[in-house]
């Protein structure tokens, strides 16, 4: 059969309400397709928000797995850095090639020792020790509760359930529209996105791309399709413009102030990245223009 994309999202979200399990639809690029259960207010959901580097060591761990299923063919199930279960189903075409997966997972199986909320703490502060002034152990806490749980036999279950559900499921003509769905969520983002006021240091390539659910290649590909440059670089240049306009029409065009208007802390590395995007310092810069700082 080949489902229409409301049919891939209504796959998606009745596995979620059946089971409590995250469910996403990918194709081979990691692009997610559709998903349910990813904003459920749980482990992974907190420790994304909390601990910079969590997300892209998922990514990278569920990447791993991907490719595994792919070359095997076979489901895989596998336990994610935090310790909490998931599986990679994959899609096969009808000439039996893998063309997308089936992604389950943020599962806290039952009885388990090894996943205490203890044990969950202190993995987290000696993983991601950066992070500890962000984390609330009551916070914690209630992501735990709030995560799913099941037995295994249950797990077991529903992974054979799924299976025999996407067995033949043949989706390659809806996963290659996906190019339209890229580029709408990449303008989308733009439009959203506060370039000047965003701190620098707060931004990622990578965790934009998941934000859009894209790829890094596909962000980067897009990012130079529509805009003629790397998505990051194309905010470095957006800042340095907006920094030009403030030297040139503020009373008190200082460099530190000028820097952290922008989003850019370090004042030094401001000004490289001026003399980098005009071709000339903040200073030659004001001169050139006739507003020279004040005394």
């Amino acid at each position: 059969m080949i489902p229409t994309k409301e049919t891939i999202f209504a796959i998606a979200d009745s596995i979620y309400r059946a089971s409590g399990m995250h469910v996403g639809i990918h194709d081979l690029q990691y692009t997610i397709e559709a998903s349910a259960g990813d904003d459920s207010g749980n482990l992974c959901a907190y420790c994304r928000r909390c601990c910079p580097g969590f997300l892209e060591t998922c990514l990278n761990d569920d990447a791993e797995h991907i490719a595994q299923a792919q070359k095997a063919k076979e489901p895989m199930v596998y336990r994610c850095h935090l310790g909490l279960t998931e599986a990679i189903l994959p899609i096969r075409s009808e000439e039996d090639q893998v063309i997308g997966v089936v992604f389950l997972g943020q599962i806290r199986l039952i009885p388990d020792s090894t996943m205490t909320f203890d044990a969950v703490h202190a993995h987290l502060m000696s993983a991601y020790p950066a992070s500890s002034y962000a984390i609330e152990k009551e916070a914690l806490l209630e992501a735990y509760n709030n995560t799913a749980t099941m037995t295994r036999e249950a797990f077991n279950g529903f992974l054979h359930l799924i299976s025999l559900l996407i067995q033949g499921m043949y989706v390659s003509q809806w996963l290659n529209t996906r190019e339209d769905t890229s580029e709408s969520a990449f303008r989308r983002y733009l439009v959203t996105l506060d370039i000047v006021k965003i701190p620098l240091t707060a931004f990622s390539a990578q965790t934009a791309a998941a934000e859009m659910k894209l790829s890094y290649s596909q962000l980067n590909r897009l990012s130079n399709q529509i805009l003629g440059m790397p998505l990051k670089q194309y905010i470095l240049h957006e800042k340095i413009k907006a920094a030009a306009d403030l030297l040139r029409n503020t009373d008190d065009p200082s460099v530190k102030n000028t820097a952290g208007a922008v989003g850019i802390d370090d004042a030094h590395y401001f000004s490289r990245l001026f003399k980098k995007y005009m071709g000339c310092s903040c200073s030659e810069y004001l001169h050139s223009h006739k507003v020279l700082p004040k005394e």
